[in-house]
């Protein structure tokens, strides 16, 4: 389906400026896609092409309108499991091809397939995430690790230990110290 078949009703919209838009048989939330184009626009682009077929990508990854004259049959991929922060993915594919996660794309997401080394997570239509996936079954791993988070954890262990280290100092700390540093200036 092409996105020129999109139709907006009018009973949804709320104000002049807002536009509802109603996508008759939604994509599936994975799949996987045989073709790509690499796209400087994508409001502009998504309406040449059917994006239950094509990606559209920031960078060209191989598949670039190849197989337009004898397409491929797109694989098969459906999620295994889904926790916060975690998505696996089963994927079936009779050649390389893209698969397509309708998540937000953020740069702390990483992938894996079948437990290998992290793969490049490409930004699909702007917001979306993909990855290149290899002829044959395979488990795909999307992981959200931002380096953010990791160094929000070595602040606030750094924190906890600097914390837990003074507490011996200042239980041990002489009472006479103690009494001449919370003394306040009298002229107060």
């Amino acid at each position: 389906m092409h996105s020129s078949q999109w139709k907006a009703p009018a009973s949804q919209a709320q104000s002049p400026q807002e536009e509802w838009l109603e996508v008759p048989n939604p994509l599936p939330r994975v799949r996987l896609v045989t073709q790509s184009v690499v796209s400087a626009s994508v409001a502009r682009d998504l309406r040449g092409i059917d994006p239950a077929r094509t990606v559209l990508l920031e960078a060209p990854v191989g598949l670039e309108l190849k197989n337009v004259g004898n397409p491929v049959i797109p694989g098969q991929a459906r999620i295994v499991s889904e926790q916060p922060g975690q998505i696996e993915i089963a994927t079936n594919a009779p050649t390389r091809q893209l698969l397509v996660l309708s998540e937000s794309w953020h740069p702390g997401w990483t992938t894996k397939q079948d437990g290998d080394a992290s793969r490049e997570v490409l930004r699909a239509y702007g917001d979306y995430q993909a990855c290149l996936v290899e002829p044959g079954s395979h488990t795909v791993l999307f992981r959200f690790a931002p380096k953010s988070f990791e160094v929000g954890k070595r602040v606030t262990l750094f924190g906890l230990l600097l914390a837990a280290g003074m507490c011996p100092v200042i239980l041990l700390w002489p009472k006479q110290h103690s009494s001449s540093i919370l003394r306040l200036p009298k002229n107060l």
